[in-house]
C-alpha cells in the first residue's frame, strides 16, 4: 500500500514549544514591594505594593517561538507570527500535547488579567474588555420569573370571539 503524500510544508512544531509556551505564562502575575518613604518632616514610612507583572498575549508567545524556529530569520519569524493563531489551532489539532499547553497558556493568561484587574493593577476597562475579546465574558443578567403568563389584549380578544362563536380554541 503506498503512503499518502502530504500536502504543504512539513510542520516545524517541537516538542518544546510546550513548554516555552506555558513557561511564557508562568511568571507571578505581580511583585511585592517593600518601601521605606521619608517625609520632609523626617517621618519614616514603611509600605507594601504590589506592582503589576505586563499583561502577557499569546502573540508575545508566537514571537518566542518564532525565533526558535527561524533563528536570525526576521522575515520569516515576521510571517509566523503573522499566522500564529493558525499555526498553533493546526498544532493544537495535530499534537495533543500542545493542544494541552495551549489550553494552559490561556488559562493562565485569562487569570493574569483577571487577577491584576480586580487588584486594581490594570486599568479596570482593559481588563475587562480584554476579557471580553479572549475569554468569552459577556454582559448578561440573569431574570428569574415567577407567576402565570397573561397573553396580550389582541389574544385576548380572539379567544373571546371564538367562544360567542361558539367555537372554542384548543
Amino acid at each position: 500500500m503506498k503512503k499518502k503524500k502530504s500536502k504543504g510544508r512539513p510542520t516545524v512544531y517541537k516538542p518544546e514549544f510546550c513548554t516555552i509556551l506555558v513557561d511564557y505564562f508562568s511568571y507571578e502575575h505581580f511583585t511585592i514591594k517593600d518601601m521605606t518613604i521619608t517625609k520632609s518632616d523626617g517621618t519614616i514610612i514603611d509600605k507594601t505594593e504590589r506592582e503589576a507583572a505586563p499583561p502577557l498575549f499569546l502573540s508575545g508567545a508566537a514571537k518566542i517561538i518564532a525565533e526558535h524556529v527561524y533563528p536570525g530569520e526576521l522575515t520569516r519569524q515576521i510571517k509566523f507570527r503573522a499566522s500564529y493563531r493558525d499555526t498553533f489551532n493546526d498544532w493544537a489539532k495535530k499534537f495533543p500535547d500542545f493542544s494541552d499547553a495551549l489550553k494552559t497558556a490561556k488559562e493562565l493568561e485569562v487569570e493574569r488579567i483577571r487577577t491584576n484587574g480586580h487588584l486594581g493593577l490594570y486599568n479596570c476597562a482593559f481588563s475587562i474588555f480584554t476579557l471580553k475579546n479572549i475569554a468569552g465574558w459577556r454582559d448578561t443578567q440573569e431574570v428569574k420569573h415567577s407567576g402565570e403568563v397573561e397573553f396580550a389584549l389582541a389574544d385576548k380578544i380572539k379567544q373571546a370571539r371564538l367562544r360567542t362563536n361558539g367555537k372554542e380554541e384548543k
